[in-house]
């Protein structure tokens, strides 16, 4: 059985209701999707200042270095966590970049602490070699950190994707 729509039962009070009813899911709809939008481009301005921070930390260690010519066993140390947290703020594929960039230097032994250990023990040659050893583990992650930085800047940029 088909029934047909009665129009002479019609009324425009009960037009405007299912209009306005309509309108506004849809102005509901459209809000909501703009607020989506919003919190979005918030979170990907948070993660860009949070990048921002991470990245002028590994300029400030940088810039110690070239102001002195000297990093101390704190600084190294802050290194290695702000090598760790690249993990946190930039992709698998550019923490693995940065971690080879720095592996062979940042993260063995430090060398400092064995020519201090040397000196204690009157083993005047060994200290040196230490030392020596630990200029150059400076000098080559120095020479790596701008490099480094290069490519968190590059990774920094905050598109579609995270």
């Amino acid at each position: 059985m088909i029934t047909s729509i009665c129009w002479n039962c019609f009324s425009w009070e009960a037009f405007a209701a299912f209009v306005t009813g309509i309108l506004a899911i849809s102005s509901a709809v459209y809000v909501g999707i703009r607020q989506l939008s919003i919190k979005e481009q918030e979170l990907r301005l948070s993660l860009l200042r949070e990048r921002r921070d991470l990245i002028a930390q590994f300029r400030e260690i940088s810039g110690k270095w070239w102001a002195n010519a000297k990093l101390e066993d704190s600084d190294i140390s802050e290194l290695r966590k702000l090598v760790f947290d690249i993990e946190l703020y930039f992709s698998g594929e550019t923490y693995a970049k940065s971690y080879e960039l720095l592996r062979n230097n940042l993260f063995q032994n430090m060398h400092r602490s064995n020519a201090r250990m040397y000196f204690d023990d009157d083993m005047q040659d060994e200290a040196k070699a230490s030392v020596r050893a630990g200029s150059e583990v400076r000098d080559s992650i120095v020479k790596e950190l701008p490099i480094l930085i290069e490519l968190l800047v590059n990774q920094a940029k905050v598109g579609d994707k995270f």
